[in-house]
């Protein structure tokens, strides 16, 4: 055979690629990026989770249309790999890679919101990105959002100055995302100042505490002024995102707790 320029420069780049993959992530997702799928499937087509288990990391969990493994190697931020397969529901396989296709799109174009994206291999079957500690708890969703967000623990040491007791930083949240949440409006309708739709989500008072015009205005003041946390809301809403489905178990954190994440691009279909 015949070794062009063009032909010698492919084989080099193929090399440098599969070293630097090897380096970074391991042989096993060296060897599993241009393997045939019967290396990590069983007879009757279903994934080899030990295979996994054995090459790539823990498994960690699945839904669906996509399984999570754990990538055994010292990196920061801590990896997984999502694996598109088939499950007992219909179109799932293909569902899985379209997911793995708009993550990789998406994450790393609003990294503010989203685990960061590693590389996406095998025609969207699988891809890497950070790994993300589900939030299941409303305390552990109050630190992370308090750390990602602190003007909104600032809001609620406000109100408790007011008199208001029993409140978190996760309720100051929650009026947040009712008040910048979808707005539908009919023909020639003019949208409302999300202003106007925040002070009506307050009201006159706050679990018995009256609050003037004037108290609100300055609670608005101070839990928006944080240009993180409006861009957070603000991108989502661009993207579409069904505020109801921000809640615990649809979002997580880094492993320092300060940086709050969708975890799903599937969970919110924007």
């Amino acid at each position: 055979m015949k070794l062009t320029k063009q032909k010698l420069y492919n084989l080099i780049k193929e090399e440098i690629q599969k070293g630097t993959a090897e380096r970074r992530w391991g042989p096993g997702v060296t060897q599993l990026i241009n393997a045939p799928r019967e290396l990590f499937t069983l007879p009757d087509g279903k994934v080899n989770t030990g295979w996994f288990e054995q090459n790539i990391g823990k498994y960690l969990g699945e839904g669906y249309s996509r399984m999570v493994f754990d990538l055994d190697i010292s990196h920061t931020p801590p990896v997984v790999l999502k694996l598109a397969f088939e499950s007992d529901q219909p179109n799932s396989y293909n569902e899985g890679i379209e997911s793995n296709q708009l993550e990789s799109q998406l994450f790393d174009r609003y990294p503010h919101c989203f685990p960061k994206t590693f590389g996406m291999f095998r025609d969207g079957e699988i891809i890497l990105m950070e790994k993300v500690n589900v939030i299941e708890e409303r305390n552990h969703y109050n630190m992370v959002l308090e750390n990602s967000f602190p003007s909104l623990g600032q809001g609620v040491e406000f109100l408790m100055q007011l008199g208001v007791k029993r409140i978190d930083v996760s309720w100051v949240w929650e009026k947040l995302l009712d008040s910048w949440d979808e707005i539908i409006l009919g023909k020639d309708e003019v949208a409302p100042l999300r202003y106007d739709f925040f002070m009506d989500e307050l009201g006159s008072s706050v679990y018995g505490v009256k609050l003037t015009e004037q108290d609100k205005e300055k609670f608005f003041d101070l839990v928006t002024y944080d240009s993180r946390l409006m861009l957070w809301i603000t991108t989502l809403r661009k993207l579409g995102v069904e505020f109801d489905e921000i809640r615990v178990g649809n979002v997580g954190t880094n492993s320092t707790d300060d940086k709050l994440m969708l975890i799903d691009i599937s969970k919110f279909q924007p």
